[in-house]
Protein backbone atom coordinates (compact mmCIF):
# COMPACT_ATOMS: atom_id res chain seq x y z
CA UNK A 1 0.00 0.00 0.00
CA UNK A 2 1.29 3.59 -0.96
CA UNK A 3 1.95 5.69 1.71
CA UNK A 4 -0.10 9.07 1.96
CA UNK A 5 2.07 12.02 1.33
CA UNK A 6 -0.77 14.02 4.27
CA UNK A 7 -0.37 13.31 7.44
CA UNK A 8 -3.74 14.06 10.10
CA UNK A 9 -4.24 14.03 14.02
CA UNK A 10 -6.67 12.19 15.58
CA UNK A 11 -8.73 15.28 16.07
CA UNK A 12 -8.48 16.19 11.97
CA UNK A 13 -9.73 12.87 11.51
CA UNK A 14 -13.20 12.92 13.39
CA UNK A 15 -13.75 16.08 12.18
CA UNK A 16 -16.64 16.52 10.08
CA UNK A 17 -16.65 17.97 6.21
CA UNK A 18 -16.05 21.47 6.97
CA UNK A 19 -18.78 22.90 3.82
CA UNK A 20 -22.26 21.90 3.22
CA UNK A 21 -21.99 17.80 2.81
CA UNK A 22 -24.65 16.09 0.91
CA UNK A 23 -24.84 13.64 3.73
CA UNK A 24 -27.41 15.03 6.80
CA UNK A 25 -25.77 13.33 9.52
CA UNK A 26 -28.08 13.89 11.78
CA UNK A 27 -31.08 12.50 10.42
CA UNK A 28 -29.74 9.05 9.73
CA UNK A 29 -30.62 6.74 12.27
CA UNK A 30 -29.87 3.02 12.96
CA UNK A 31 -33.04 1.98 11.11
CA UNK A 32 -31.94 3.36 8.09
CA UNK A 33 -29.19 1.08 7.59
CA UNK A 34 -28.90 -2.02 6.84
CA UNK A 35 -25.44 -4.29 6.75
CA UNK A 36 -24.06 -0.65 7.68
CA UNK A 37 -25.63 0.59 4.04
CA UNK A 38 -27.78 3.06 3.91
CA UNK A 39 -31.18 2.16 2.51
CA UNK A 40 -32.79 2.39 -0.83
CA UNK A 41 -35.82 4.25 0.66
CA UNK A 42 -33.05 6.94 2.55
CA UNK A 43 -30.86 7.79 0.03
CA UNK A 44 -33.91 8.69 -2.07
CA UNK A 45 -35.04 10.63 0.91
CA UNK A 46 -31.46 12.46 0.98
CA UNK A 47 -31.84 13.16 -2.80
CA UNK A 48 -35.24 14.27 -2.61
CA UNK A 49 -35.06 16.37 0.66
CA UNK A 50 -31.33 18.21 -2.11
CA UNK A 51 -34.38 18.67 -4.82
CA UNK A 52 -36.78 20.32 -2.51
CA UNK A 53 -34.06 22.54 -0.59
CA UNK A 54 -32.89 23.57 -4.15
CA UNK A 55 -29.65 22.85 -3.86
CA UNK A 56 -29.99 19.72 -6.76
CA UNK A 57 -32.04 21.10 -9.31
CA UNK A 58 -36.00 19.97 -10.29
CA UNK A 59 -36.73 18.20 -13.48
CA UNK A 60 -38.67 20.65 -14.33
CA UNK A 61 -35.80 23.03 -14.38
CA UNK A 62 -34.99 25.02 -16.94
CA UNK A 63 -31.90 23.42 -19.05
CA UNK A 64 -29.69 25.38 -18.83
CA UNK A 65 -30.31 25.82 -14.55
CA UNK A 66 -30.87 22.31 -13.93
CA UNK A 67 -27.08 21.85 -15.90
CA UNK A 68 -25.67 24.53 -14.11
CA UNK A 69 -26.60 23.12 -10.50
CA UNK A 70 -26.09 19.92 -11.56
CA UNK A 71 -22.36 20.27 -12.08
CA UNK A 72 -22.23 22.30 -8.70
CA UNK A 73 -23.20 19.85 -6.88
CA UNK A 74 -21.38 17.19 -8.15
CA UNK A 75 -18.28 19.06 -7.59
CA UNK A 76 -18.97 20.03 -4.31
CA UNK A 77 -19.98 16.07 -3.86
CA UNK A 78 -16.52 15.23 -5.03
CA UNK A 79 -14.45 17.44 -3.00
CA UNK A 80 -16.35 16.00 0.25
CA UNK A 81 -15.68 12.27 -0.97
CA UNK A 82 -11.96 12.93 -1.66
CA UNK A 83 -11.92 15.08 2.08
CA UNK A 84 -12.94 11.60 3.58
CA UNK A 85 -11.09 9.68 1.46
CA UNK A 86 -8.01 11.45 2.31
CA UNK A 87 -8.28 10.75 5.59
CA UNK A 88 -9.63 6.84 5.28
CA UNK A 89 -6.64 6.12 3.49
CA UNK A 90 -4.45 7.61 5.77
CA UNK A 91 -5.97 6.03 8.99
CA UNK A 92 -5.74 2.61 7.03
CA UNK A 93 -2.05 2.93 6.66
CA UNK A 94 -1.75 4.18 9.81
CA UNK A 95 -3.30 0.96 11.74
CA UNK A 96 -1.56 -1.45 9.76
CA UNK A 97 1.88 0.43 10.41
CA UNK A 98 1.05 0.33 13.92
CA UNK A 99 -0.06 -3.60 14.21
CA UNK A 100 2.89 -4.12 12.32
CA UNK A 101 5.24 -1.95 14.43
CA UNK A 102 3.63 -3.36 18.00
CA UNK A 103 3.02 -6.91 16.85
CA UNK A 104 5.35 -8.53 19.67
CA UNK A 105 5.25 -5.87 21.83
CA UNK A 106 1.84 -6.01 24.52
CA UNK A 107 2.63 -1.84 25.13
CA UNK A 108 -0.32 0.05 26.12
CA UNK A 109 0.16 2.99 23.99
CA UNK A 110 0.40 1.15 20.97
CA UNK A 111 -2.71 -0.62 21.93
CA UNK A 112 -4.85 2.33 22.29
CA UNK A 113 -3.53 3.65 18.94
CA UNK A 114 -4.47 0.63 17.29
CA UNK A 115 -7.96 0.88 18.90
CA UNK A 116 -8.46 4.42 18.16
CA UNK A 117 -6.88 4.56 13.96
CA UNK A 118 -9.35 1.46 14.29
CA UNK A 119 -12.65 3.33 15.35
CA UNK A 120 -11.31 6.17 13.03
CA UNK A 121 -11.11 3.92 9.57
CA UNK A 122 -14.18 2.45 10.99
CA UNK A 123 -16.49 5.85 11.09
CA UNK A 124 -14.47 7.18 7.70
CA UNK A 125 -15.35 4.36 5.63
CA UNK A 126 -19.29 4.62 6.39
CA UNK A 127 -18.58 8.14 5.67
CA UNK A 128 -17.34 7.20 1.97
CA UNK A 129 -20.04 4.84 1.40
CA UNK A 130 -22.49 7.29 2.52
CA UNK A 131 -20.86 9.50 0.13
CA UNK A 132 -20.84 6.97 -3.12
CA UNK A 133 -24.25 5.73 -1.88
CA UNK A 134 -25.84 9.42 -2.14
CA UNK A 135 -23.76 9.86 -5.50
CA UNK A 136 -25.13 7.04 -7.28
CA UNK A 137 -28.91 8.01 -6.12
CA UNK A 138 -28.73 11.38 -7.38
CA UNK A 139 -27.12 9.95 -10.68
CA UNK A 140 -29.80 7.46 -10.82
CA UNK A 141 -31.83 10.28 -10.76
CA UNK A 142 -30.43 12.50 -13.17
CA UNK A 143 -30.56 9.48 -15.70
CA UNK A 144 -34.00 9.00 -15.06
CA UNK A 145 -34.62 12.86 -16.31
CA UNK A 146 -32.90 12.61 -18.75
CA UNK A 147 -34.50 9.98 -19.86
CA UNK A 148 -37.66 12.03 -19.71
CA UNK A 149 -36.42 14.35 -21.34
CA UNK A 150 -34.94 12.26 -24.68
CA UNK A 151 -38.74 10.97 -24.42
CA UNK A 152 -40.23 14.48 -24.26
CA UNK A 153 -37.80 15.79 -26.97
CA UNK A 154 -38.28 12.82 -29.31
CA UNK A 155 -42.44 13.56 -28.86
CA UNK A 156 -41.86 17.02 -29.70
CA UNK A 157 -40.27 15.98 -32.43
CA UNK A 158 -42.52 14.26 -33.96
CA UNK A 159 -45.47 16.73 -33.27
CA UNK A 160 -43.09 19.07 -35.39
CA UNK A 161 -42.44 17.01 -37.88
CA UNK A 162 -46.35 16.53 -38.30
CA UNK A 163 -46.38 20.41 -38.15
CA UNK A 164 -43.30 20.60 -41.01
CA UNK A 165 -45.53 18.53 -43.55
CA UNK A 166 -48.56 20.22 -42.76
CA UNK A 167 -47.12 23.45 -43.19
CA UNK A 168 -45.49 22.56 -46.32
CA UNK A 169 -48.41 20.87 -47.61
CA UNK A 170 -50.41 24.52 -47.23
CA UNK A 171 -47.26 26.63 -48.65
CA UNK A 172 -47.95 24.37 -51.69
CA UNK A 173 -51.29 25.54 -51.99
CA UNK A 174 -50.94 29.04 -51.17
CA UNK A 175 -47.89 29.12 -54.06
CA UNK A 176 -49.83 27.79 -56.56
CA UNK A 177 -51.35 29.43 -59.52
CA UNK A 178 -54.98 27.64 -58.61
CA UNK A 179 -54.54 29.02 -54.70
CA UNK A 180 -57.97 30.35 -54.56
CA UNK A 181 -59.64 27.19 -56.02
CA UNK A 182 -58.02 24.83 -53.83
CA UNK A 183 -58.27 26.95 -50.68
CA UNK A 184 -62.38 27.53 -51.43
CA UNK A 185 -62.54 24.13 -51.92
CA UNK A 186 -60.37 23.19 -48.32
CA UNK A 187 -63.22 25.66 -47.12
CA UNK A 188 -66.22 24.10 -48.46
CA UNK A 189 -64.97 21.01 -47.10
CA UNK A 190 -64.88 22.40 -43.49
CA UNK A 191 -67.97 24.16 -44.31
CA UNK A 192 -69.76 20.91 -45.21
CA UNK A 193 -67.95 19.10 -42.02
CA UNK A 194 -68.57 22.12 -39.62
CA UNK A 195 -73.11 21.93 -40.81
CA UNK A 196 -73.27 17.85 -40.90
CA UNK A 197 -71.50 18.43 -36.98
CA UNK A 198 -74.10 21.18 -36.30
CA UNK A 199 -76.93 19.06 -37.89
CA UNK A 200 -75.70 16.30 -35.17
CA UNK A 201 -75.82 18.38 -32.85
CA UNK A 202 -79.55 19.92 -33.40
CA UNK A 203 -80.84 16.40 -34.05
CA UNK A 204 -79.06 15.68 -30.51
CA UNK A 205 -81.08 18.87 -28.83
CA UNK A 206 -84.18 18.08 -30.38
CA UNK A 207 -84.07 14.12 -28.79
CA UNK A 208 -83.02 15.52 -25.55
CA UNK A 209 -86.17 18.07 -25.70
CA UNK A 210 -88.43 15.39 -27.01
CA UNK A 211 -87.21 13.10 -23.77
CA UNK A 212 -87.74 15.80 -21.53
CA UNK A 213 -91.35 16.51 -22.70
CA UNK A 214 -92.37 13.23 -22.13
CA UNK A 215 -90.76 12.87 -18.68
CA UNK A 216 -93.00 16.25 -18.26
CA UNK A 217 -96.22 14.20 -19.45
CA UNK A 218 -95.23 11.31 -17.29
CA UNK A 219 -94.96 13.74 -13.90
CA UNK A 220 -98.25 15.41 -14.59
CA UNK A 221 -100.11 12.66 -15.29
CA UNK A 222 -98.48 10.98 -12.36
CA UNK A 223 -99.63 13.92 -10.33
CA UNK A 224 -103.55 13.55 -11.13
Amino acid sequence: MATSSTSFTMNELSAPYPDTSIIPSDSISGSDRTNGLLTDAKVKSIVDAHIKSGVLPAATAPVEVYDDKAKKFLVNAKKEYQFYNARYKFAVQQLISTIASGYNRAVSDTQTAIENYQVSATKLNVKLNDCIQVIKGISDNMTQVSAKMRADLDELNKTMEKNKERLAHQSKIIRSNQASSKINKEMMKYSEEKGRYTDNLLKMYSFLNIVALGLLVYIYRAAE
